[in-house]
């Protein structure tokens, strides 16, 4: 692993997350002396978890946060959309945005509003980059975080559900105000 990848993943694995570009709030990959391609690698390997829980914004998650958050997830209800793109995913893994559109035969609108509710939901993820458009952006190939999980190394959770919640909240708090983290908790329950 590269000296840089190494970082990130260090960097991740002690404040649970980070995002992709600048924010006022938290720290980016630019800010620690990363790149995207540090975050792809990382992604590849499956070291990080890629969605959109803070802000609609790209961050990617510890494989430990990721899995309190999971533990106290609730049901969560989808909109139609969101439901035929995760069905879609669920039955024929990974696939990139393009093949969704296609296949679900929704527009670029309802498409781009369904992927972002999932992966602000943390119900998928990119599972593996696809196509490099430059040296800083590349395309994904999704798969739901059920996919994810059952690809990498699990990191147990033993935790009871309020247990849990406490040390989600504890990571988060690290780097997020305690407004953003209420948002997160609300999103997940």
């Amino acid at each position: 692993m590269k000296q840089s990848s190494k970082i990130l993943l260090d960097y991740i694995n002690e404040f649970g997350l980070i995002g992709c570009n600048k924010d006022p709030y938290i720290k980016s990959l630019e800010d620690i002396g990363c790149t995207w391609q540090d975050a792809i690698h990382l992604i590849d390997i499956h070291e990080i978890f890629y969605c959109k829980i803070y802000r609609h914004k790209t961050v990617y998650l510890s494989k430990e946060l990721y899995f309190l958050l999971k533990t106290i997830q609730e049901n969560t209800s989808l909109s139609t959309n969101a439901e035929r793109i995760y069905r879609i995913l669920e039955n024929n893994p990974p696939q990139s945005t393009e093949m969704l559109k296609v296949v679900s035969g929704l527009g670029k609108k309802e498409m781009n509003a369904a992927q972002s509710e999932l992966l602000e939901k943390l119900l998928i993820t990119a599972i593996s980059s696809y196509k490099s458009i430059n040296v800083n952006w590349s395309s994904f190939l999704y798969g739901t975080s059920f996919q994810w999980e059952e690809s990498g190394d699990f990191f147990q959770v033993e935790d009871s559900k309020d247990d849990a919640k406490n040390k989600a909240i504890h990571i988060l708090e690290k780097t997020l105000r305690k407004s953003d983290v209420t948002k997160i908790l609300k999103i997940i329950s």
